[in-house]
């Protein structure tokens, strides 16, 4: 991990009490967590298959394990044991026999985990390509509702909230009311969030100058937004894309810097300069 400390993966055999745990050590050995079991429901002896973890690149831990006969699940946790995602099944409908899977982490920041499966005498390999996300719900007044470093779903429900995902590919829902969309860090590939239900002249996309410059603070200048598949000249920095719904920053609009796509809304929307805020 990046402050020095490990984390380990097991099972545990213990009468009615078999389970999958994750323990966290300091770098000198010292127990950082107690024991964190993973398993929701009682495993039973025979269902008890090898576990397995994989470190991030933000010290964070994800973790793959068998819970159930044909159930294999992952989740992720920070350096001090706190769930980051929800526990997610990878083989959700599987009917085979599923086992010994195995987790890594990937440049783009998804994950990839690969696992045993049966079915009579034979014998496969499966797999997938994913992500874990975290839900964070609001309540029907007004919220502020920010996100972690991985991947999060925001859902803010009733009241005028502000959703900010923070790091990672991040699923944005507002619900009813004046929602603000915020953007406070840095646009990348890793780090570009869906909004699902951005409404025009009700909802603000609001933009963190720091990330974003050169945008001034306040409503975002009519010269700096351009609706296309590109900058049209050095003042654009805020693109639209009707076709594909992608919103995406250019620094120096027709130079050479590199465009950035930080967010994926509606295709076809009439959206306008007035729609963004920077501060």
């Amino acid at each position: 991990m990046l402050d020095g400390g490990f984390a380990v993966a097991f099972r545990r055999y213990h009468d009615d009490n078999n389970g999958i745990i994750l323990r966290i050590y300091n770098a000198n050995g010292t127990p950082r967590t107690e024991d964190i079991k993973l398993n929701e429901k009682q495993i039973s002896f025979k269902d008890l298959a090898p576990v397995d973890l994989t470190v991030l690149s933000n010290g964070a831990v994800a973790v793959s394990w068998r819970a159930g006969a044909s159930d294999i699940r992952a989740q992720v946790f920070d350096r001090h044991g706190n769930p980051l995602t929800d526990a997610t099944s990878l083989s959700a409908g599987a009917k085979a026999r599923q086992t010994a899977p195995v987790i890594e982490s990937l440049q783009d920041g998804k994950l990839v985990a690969a696992w045993g499966s049966e079915v009579g005498s034979k014998k496969s390999i499966q797999g997938r390509e994913f992500q874990l996300f975290r839900t964070i719900k609001g309540d029907e007044t007004g919220e502020k509702l920010p996100g972690n470093n991985l991947s999060d779903i925001i859902v803010g429900n009733g009241g005028n909230d502000t959703l900010d995902g923070g790091f990672g590919r991040d699923r944005l829902t507002g619900g009813t009311g004046a929602d603000i969309f915020r953007f406070s860090r840095a646009p990348g590939l890793k780090n570009a969030d869906w909004i699902t239900d951005f409404t025009v002249g009700e909802d603000t996309i609001n933009l963190a100058g720091a990330a974003f410059q050169p945008l001034r603070a306040g409503k975002l200048a009519a010269s700096a937004f351009h609706k296309g598949s590109a900058a049209h000249d050095a003042n654009d920095h805020i693109i639209y894309n009707p076709v594909t719904g992608v919103l995406s920053f250019d620094p120096d609009g027709t130079g050479n810097a590199p465009v950035k796509a930080f967010a994926n809304i509606a295709k076809g929307l009439a959206l306008t300069h007035h729609d963004f805020w920077v501060t």
